[in-house]
């Protein structure tokens, strides 16, 4: 499932974030990793949260996440695949001139 808001205008730059049973600490890394995206990105980027079948609320916490910030994507993998093809889902949706792959543990 796909959780994706509408968007206008070039992406410079897509972050993409595997999580799994991240919901304790994804809201301060998202609200940091924003704050860095708009300096950097000038606010033209995404930031593709990829749940990997969390046994958490890591998936609601990314729902959260979407309906609050339009630069917000989430996706939520059924099970657990493990970080390499966690990360290959986020990068197959990202849009950006530029891609960052980064753990949402740091």
């Amino acid at each position: 499932m796909t959780s994706r808001p509408p968007k206008a205008g070039r992406i410079a730059l897509s972050i993409v974030v595997p999580c799994y049973d991240e919901a304790q600490g994804l809201p301060l890394f998202a609200e940091r990793m924003m704050a860095a995206a708009e300096v950097v990105a000038r606010g033209a980027y995404e930031l593709i949260l990829i749940n990997d079948g969390s046994r958490d609320a890591t998936w609601q916490v990314i729902r959260g996440l979407t309906e609050r910030h339009a630069c917000v994507v989430g996706v939520n993998l059924t099970r657990n695949h493990g970080h390499q093809l966690t990360v290959t889902a986020g990068l197959s949706l990202a849009r950006g001139a530029r891609v960052l792959v980064i753990d949402a543990d740091l």
